[in-house]
């Protein structure tokens, strides 16, 4: 029943298609086959359905006894007011067609008691035109005064629908135009907070900068100063200074102080950081990319303290030296090796070569930790 019922509606709705694209013949066979159906399922609404469908096709062929026959057959199913009379009011028109006017008029008239405004107004047109074809004026005039009220109705209807979607289409372009505003200044708003972010974060980096370069210089003053002042105690006798060699003890460790504070400031240290905070095989892939740019700011850095270690202690190579900077950086033996790019054994052997070149209180002050 149910499958029978959507076949009904699925070829109904086909015949629809083919009528409004005025496929004439494919829409009667279309509603024919549905009318199949709605007889053997003896449902009242289908078959008013598909009379009045049928009924409204013949009517466009000009197959006017057709399309009143069909019509008639609608009628007796049709049980709501609205679809009833609005049936009779195109039954009217059929009638009138064939030249049956009383009939027509009948059918009008009922179709004049419809509650849509535009039935009521064809019936009540219609109904004037008949009874002045029969030259009844005083019904004629009656008719065209009621289809002239409802006429006017229409338009006033129509007026305001088209007064109503002037002023919706004239809201939404307000509205529109107040998003696009509003939009606007949003953009405008986010644009300068962009601008204002970016002017921070260069006044934020050029502050930085800035004091940067200025620790740096003081550093570096610093360091020329501690060079000059060890100059001046390296003149001074030994006799004559019983606290020179504590003084140049001091001097020496402020100068390795310094030196570090300057290598902070470099690409070289903070490869270092990043070297000791990696994992292991991390380790190993960043030592050999930056191994040179490590080594030539210790190199570079350290180069006072270098220099005095290789005056104090002349068999000193330069690898020795590195080896020493890292170690008093505090480097773990692991990255020593990867900075170093050398063996266990060779640093085992550099270790204990160094030892018995340097005196004991330096070497465990640069290896024991």
């Amino acid at each position: 029943m149910k499958d029978s019922a959507r076949s009904f509606y699925a070829l109904r709705d086909i015949g629809n298609t083919f009528l409004l694209e005025y496929q004439l013949d494919s829409a009667l066979c279309c509603y024919q086959q549905a009318l199949k159906i709605a007889s053997s399922l003896q449902d009242n609404e289908c078959l008013s359905l598909i009379y009045k469908n049928i009924a409204g096709l013949y009517n466009e062929l000009g197959r006017y006894m057709e399309a009143e026959s069909a019509l008639s057959k609608a009628l007796p199913y049709l049980t709501v007011e609205e679809d009833y009379t609005s049936a009779c009011s195109i039954k009217g028109d059929i009638l009138n067609s064939l030249n049956r006017n009383d009939s027509a008029v009948y059918y009008w008239k009922i179709g004049a008691r419809s509650s849509n405004i535009y039935v009521k107004t064809s019936s009540y047109n219609h109904l004037f035109e008949g009874y002045k074809k029969m030259k009844d004026w005083e019904n004629a005039t009656v008719y065209v005064d009621s289809f002239i009220l409802f006429y006017d109705s229409i338009q006033m209807m129509n007026y305001r629908a088209e007064l109503d979607e002037l002023m919706d289409n004239h809201l939404i372009e307000l509205h529109k135009r107040e998003l696009s505003v509003r939009n606007q200044r949003i953009i405008a708003g986010l644009a300068v907070l962009f601008l204002l972010f970016m002017f921070v974060l260069v006044i934020v980096y050029l502050w930085r900068d800035a004091r940067r370069k200025k620790e740096y210089m003081a550093l570096q003053q610093r360091l020329m100063e501690n060079r000059a002042e060890v100059m001046l105690l390296n003149e001074i006798p030994e006799s004559a200074s019983n606290t020179k060699v504590a003084e140049l003890h001091k001097l020496e460790e402020e100068r390795f102080s310094i030196c570090v504070s300057i290598f902070r400031t470099t690409e070289g240290s903070r490869k270092l950081d990043e070297l000791k905070k990696a994992t292991a095989k991390m380790q190993v892939s960043i030592a050999d990319t930056y191994r040179q740019v490590m080594v030539s700011d210790i190199r570079k850095t350290f180069a006072d303290v270098m220099k005095d270690l290789k005056e104090h202690y002349p068999g000193l190579t330069n690898d020795d030296l590195l080896y020493c900077i890292l170690s008093l950086l505090r480097c773990s033996k692991f990255i020593v090796l990867c900075i170093l790019d050398v063996s266990s054994d060779a640093i085992k052997t550099r270790k204990s070569r160094i030892k018995n070149k340097i005196d004991e209180e330096l070497f465990n002050r640069m290896f024991d930790y």
